[in-house]
């Protein structure tokens, strides 16, 4: 199976949290030339996702999104690429794009709220925002 991965512009920068949230690669270009966007994606074999106009006709390596609300700009890219987003679900860093990495419940005992330690058996952390 190939992983799918995206770039997505300053446009529809909220969708980079989301498709985090779902586990995909994505990068979060917010000032950059058009040009070097689509370059970047070509060369990364990544999927250029934008809400520009310029890109209205979309095609293998582009997904024009057509709304600008958050809920279905979700829909449309999971509709459109028939994306599975359930299947690796906070597998990511929401906010750098690391992949997390599975820690044993004790290591986080005083880093998460005790309900959360409480009621959780699973446990990951970005390895840049882990904290001693």
């Amino acid at each position: 199976m190939i992983k799918v991965k995206f770039l997505v512009d300053a446009m529809v920068g909220k969708l980079s949290k989301w498709l985090r949230i779902m586990g995909y690669d994505t990068i979060y270009f917010h000032n950059t030339k058009d040009k070097d966007l689509l370059k970047t994606a070509v060369d990364e074999e990544r999927i250029l996702v934008t809400r520009n106009s310029k890109y209205l006709e979309p095609n293998n390596t582009i997904v024009f999104i057509r709304s600008d609300k958050i809920d279905e700009q979700l829909r449309q890219i999971v509709s459109e690429l028939n994306l599975d987003w359930e299947a690796e679900i906070f597998t990511r860093c929401i906010l750098c794009n690391r992949e997390l990495k599975k820690v044993e419940k004790d290591a986080v005992k005083d880093k998460v709220p005790p309900y959360v330690f409480k009621t959780q058996e699973n446990f990951s952390l970005c390895e840049a925002w882990a904290v001693s």
